[in-house]
């Protein structure tokens, strides 16, 4: 039989009692601080990831100088549009033209880079005024430049797209001034091509600048607005055809049918800004994939406004208005044509002017609404009012082009293209007669809107002169519509983001 507990075993006991509570309370604190400290790291981290995700977002143009295989010559930089998104995808491409020698005599060709993948970047100051920020990339690429000559001579087994998939890898540095972002960078790639006739060299490096401008969604303030209400859906049920006939003639035929509604409590949500004015500078190039156009480049002012799903603006630009190539209208010819070693025969219309005005309907917002029904009349307002901070804009405009003087990109092309005409008896699109004309022009197009941020794409058709409606160019204009009478505000949204950001 165990003996019974005393006091002294009671009090022997004790200072083991006591070391395993403070082991245990010691413990506790340590894990507790852990749990802090790892708390605190993954808030950071989240912060970080939130701060790049709201600075880097920016959209603008690249040059580079894409290396080409021995033989063939470069004609200046490639040049093209690049979109950096939240600091973690960038996108980008590039148009350029070379030339080559062979026994016909020199012939031309039009090149394509496009690329796409992730990207991290390392801010050093964090501050959205100036910033220092190294980064690196890695992601797919495509590439096209095409030597005629080469491509048919390949067994006709072998004539696939004459094109190169690959990877890419780059590391640069990039500065932020402001709303501007400027980067250099360098890319390595690495290129599997289809067939041999690729004339952009597989495996290289290349240097490129990008300069690109910021949506200022600290200046448009953006907040998501949600109204409830019902979805409703219409569709038309039990259609029903009668004919009557009198002497075996369809005498009258009558169509009935149901149309049955639907509907389905729901809300829709909508990243507002607001209706508001806006006004900034406009950079415009023809995007045609068969002719890179490098000095056929616009620049102007645009101005407007937004008020929820509508859009209007009116513009002025002025430039080098470019055309095309009569001969040549896909890039390349077959070395049995005659006109397979013609001088380029593409321009531009030096000093030209265009003014005009736009209408448009957000897409967005439109879906948005449509086929709802706010529950409160308030939310009704407000959402009639609602305008996306994202939005994508089908719009139609109408305007004046001002023809200035014609310029070749060759020298003596003039010569050959007045030539050609002659002996085609094509006369309607001599673009020597086009010049110094004024033609009213129809545009057709859409745009992506970010904040204050817009790539657009428009088709302009002309009529001179009482002819026939034809399509003059395509064209991809960037555009930087600032809410200007925001800008009067921006200082106090300042100081409130500061606040709230210290809460």
């Amino acid at each position: 039989m165990a003996a019974p507990l005393t006091s002294n075993h009671a009090m022997k006991s004790l200072p083991a009692l006591a070391c395993l509570l403070a082991a245990v309370l010691s413990a506790t604190i340590t894990g507790m601080a852990q749990t802090a400290t790892q708390a605190e790291a993954t808030k950071k981290m989240f912060d970080k990831l939130e701060w790049k995700a709201r600075t880097y977002n920016y959209l603008g143009a690249e040059a580079a100088q894409i290396k080409l295989r021995p033989g063939y010559q470069s004609m200046g930089l490639w040049t093209g549009y690049h979109a950096d998104i939240a600091g973690v995808f960038s996108v980008g491409a590039l148009r350029g033209q070379a030339s080559y020698q062979d026994s016909s005599g020199t012939v031309h060709m039009d090149g394509t880079h496009i690329y796409g993948g992730a990207q991290i970047c390392y801010s050093l100051f964090r501050n959205q005024v100036f910033d220092i920020y190294p980064f690196w990339g890695v992601g797919i690429q495509y590439n096209r430049m095409q030597n005629g000559r080469l491509y048919h001579e390949q067994n006709e087994d072998h004539r696939i797209e004459t094109a190169g998939l690959g990877g890419y890898l780059s590391v640069g540095m990039g500065v932020l001034l402001g709303p501007v972002s400027v980067k250099a960078k360098l890319t390595g790639m690495v290129t599997a091509n289809f067939n041999r006739a690729n004339a952009i060299q597989p495996h290289q490096y290349y240097a490129s600048v990008t300069v690109g401008i910021k949506p200022l969604k600290l200046l448009l303030n953006p907040y998501m607005f949600t109204a409830d209400g019902l979805h409703y859906k219409s569709e038309i049920t039990d259609v029903k055809t009668t004919r009557s006939y009198v002497n075996s003639t369809t005498d009258k035929i009558t169509t009935t049918y149901n149309v049955k509604t639907s509907f389905q409590e729901g809300s829709v949500t909508v990243m507002d800004v607001r209706p508001y004015w806006f006004a900034g500078p406009t950079y415009a190039g023809t995007l045609d994939p068969t002719r890179p156009y490098h000095n056929g480049r616009m620049i102007g002012v645009v101005g407007g406004f937004r008020y929820g799903g509508l859009y209007m603006d009116g513009s002025f630009a002025m430039g080098a208005l470019p055309f095309n190539d009569v001969v040549k209208r896909d890039g390349f010819l077959s070395p049995s044509d005659k006109n397979y070693a013609a001088p380029r025969l593409d321009g531009y219309f030096n000093r030209s002017t265009r003014y005009g005005g736009r209408i448009g309907v957000d897409m967005v917002t439109w879906f948005a609404k449509s086929s709802f029904i706010p529950h409160g009349s308030a939310d009704a307002r407000r959402l009639k009012r609602a305008t996306s901070y994202y939005a994508f804009i089908v719009n139609g405009g109408y305007g004046v082009i001002n023809l200035g003087r014609a310029v070749f990109m060759n020298s003596g092309s003039q010569a050959y293209y007045s030539d050609y005409i002659q002996r085609n008896q094509n006369g309607e699109q001599d673009v020597l007669q086009r010049q110094g004309q004024r033609m009213p022009y129809l545009s057709f197009g859409a745009m992506f809107i970010l904040g204050a941020v817009s790539a657009d794409y428009n088709v302009y058709f002309v009529q001179p002169n009482g002819q026939k409606t034809y399509q003059l160019n395509r064209e991809l204009s960037l555009s930087w519509k600032i809410p200007v009478v925001r800008l009067f505000r921006i200082g106090r949204v300042m100081r409130l983001e500061k606040a709230n950001r210290e809460r």
